[in-house]
């Protein structure tokens, strides 16, 4: 177990095994503000398995009234520290978390500069001692063989806005290669119609074109064709997901229907979720 001491709470580091080395180093960006660069090494310098890797620390529950994550919704109470983290991964969450006391001031807000591999990240509260224990877990699902990790930890203790730490986390990550937002286009700030609720997966170009035409009327200004177009299955589920063909049988000329949601005065836009692969699909299937 690696053990860092900082001006901030005292992180630990534990779960290498026999067969990796954890390093770090501890920088005070400014006063409150501190991120640790943590260097996961495997011993033979050959790629190889990397065990679930732990790193935790500690803080008293002191003038923290509530937290926020990316799955909080509208729950926002402190689960007991025996209770299950959020996976936070490429496709679903973000490694962040902030506390805050009643007024809305931050008191800790913590990310992770990984956020497309599988972490687990959690904050509870001890029953016994009143103090929170913060942690993250790392590798918690399939990923592939590694001879060296690199990650960074951000802590943010600073008396400001939850809202604005928060913010400065969202622009750290920006800051990231690979991380740079994509420039939205217009058309992508103004009013859209879906498809989801009004057909689900049973969708029809001729009906389509039908309601892109009465959303047109009602100031809409793209339509995007939702889950269905590429599979024939309708069971809901993303088993058939991966290949993002168009399923003919449901829309026979494509080209067309595009050319007639166009007419209409409407953008087009096919639903695609690029990270998924589902069991049934063909790809997969003739792996």
């Amino acid at each position: 177990m690696t053990t860092i001491r900082t001006t901030t709470p005292t992180i630990s580091i534990s779960g290498t095994g026999d067969n990796f080395t954890a390093t770090h180093t501890a920088t005070e960006i400014e006063a409150g503000l501190t991120r640790i660069s943590l260097h996961i090494t495997a011993n033979s310098r050959q790629a190889s398995p990397v065990p679930r890797i732990h790193i935790s620390w500690s803080l008293p529950m002191h003038d923290i009234y509530s937290i926020w994550y990316s799955g909080s919704d509208r729950n926002k109470s402190i689960a007991p520290d025996w209770s299950r983290g959020n996976i936070a991964k490429v496709t679903s969450q973000m490694p962040v978390i902030s506390l805050y006391n009643y007024q809305g001031e931050n008191r800790l807000t913590f990310a992770f500069s990984d956020a497309l591999e599988a972490v687990e990240i959690k904050t509870g509260v001890s029953e016994e001692t009143g103090e929170l224990h913060c942690s993250l877990d790392l590798f918690v699902e399939s990923s592939p063989e590694l001879s060296h990790y690199e990650a960074t930890l951000r802590l943010d203790m600073r008396a400001l806005p939850y809202y604005r730490a928060l913010h400065e986390v969202q622009q750290w990550w920006a800051q990231q290669s690979g991380y740079e937002p994509l420039p939205a286009p217009e058309h992508a700030r103004l009013p859209m119609y879906s498809t989801w609720y009004s057909f689900h997966q049973h969708l029809e170009p001729a009906a389509v074109e039908a309601q892109c035409r009465i959303a047109k009327e009602l100031g809409c200004e793209a339509v995007i064709v939702d889950d269905g177009w590429q599979t024939i299955n309708n069971e809901r589920g993303y088993a058939y997901c991966g290949d993002w063909e168009v399923a003919t049988e449901k829309i026979p000329d494509m080209k067309a229907h595009v050319a007639n949601v166009h007419a209409s005065g409407m953008k087009y836009i096919l639903w695609y979720s690029v990270p998924f692969v589902g069991q049934r699909e063909q790809g997969l299937v003739t792996l």
